[in-house]
């Protein structure tokens, strides 16, 4: 087994490592963006699994099980904001900017990329764009720290996907593969760690709040 195969098959058990360090960081929480963080971990487990493996019905079934998990990262962000008044209210040109990105990416990639595959990128793309949006959504939700960390994972797992379609469906780069495993490697980390974090800061409010 080669370098880039060696790799490739540690990915799934990485993120199944990180949710069982995501478990014992928020041990007995009972919390929607627990369970959607989880279910995010274990989604992209089995993409990287399916990934693993030549032909279009596998990687369909890889890019479905990533586009579930990055349903389930955006829905647990949103659903800590709730019905209040997220940052995106007050800020709307950020989504801007980030829309405006997808687009471009998309307009540059989509030539590249087989006609039969082209509606599942852009679906998959989407559901990216709208996870890293959620996280931005959540700001002020989330505080300083805790955002700080969810929202440099979701850019990076933003940039590793980018760099993975640019590789797949235009040319491949130098060290490409390095960089799309180091990326997602620490995107995926750093979110699960900001996720982390905010949970344990509104356990420890409940706690002071009994006393």
């Amino acid at each position: 087994m080669g370098h880039r195969e060696l790799s490739a098959w540690t990915k799934p058990w990485l993120m199944l490592a990180l949710a069982t360090w995501f478990l014992s960081a928020t041990p007995l929480v009972r919390r929607f963006l627990c369970s959607s963080i989880l279910a995010g971990l274990l989604f992209c487990a089995v993409g990287d699994v399916l990934l693993l493996f030549d032909g279009e019905a596998f990687f369909l079934t890889g890019l479905f099980a990533f586009l579930l998990a990055q349903l389930s990262y955006a829905g647990g962000f949103i659903a800590e904001v709730g019905r209040s008044k997220g940052f995106l209210h007050q800020s709307p040109l950020s989504a801007v900017a980030v829309l405006s990105f997808l687009i471009g990416f998309l307009y540059w990639l989509l030539p590249g990329v087989p006609v039969w595959l082209r509606l599942p990128v852009v679906l998959y793309s989407a559901a990216l764009t709208g996870m890293v949006l959620s996280v931005l959504h959540a700001r002020r939700r989330l505080g300083e720290v805790a955002f700080s960390q969810a929202m440099s994972g979701a850019l990076l797992f933003l940039l590793s996907d980018c760099l993975l379609a640019a590789a797949r469906f235009k040319q491949p780069f130098t060290y490409s593969d390095a960089a799309i495993m180091g990326t997602y490697l620490l995107g995926q980390w750093l979110l699960t760690r900001g996720a982390a974090a905010y949970i344990r800061q509104q356990k420890r409010k409940q706690k002071e709040a009994t006393y």
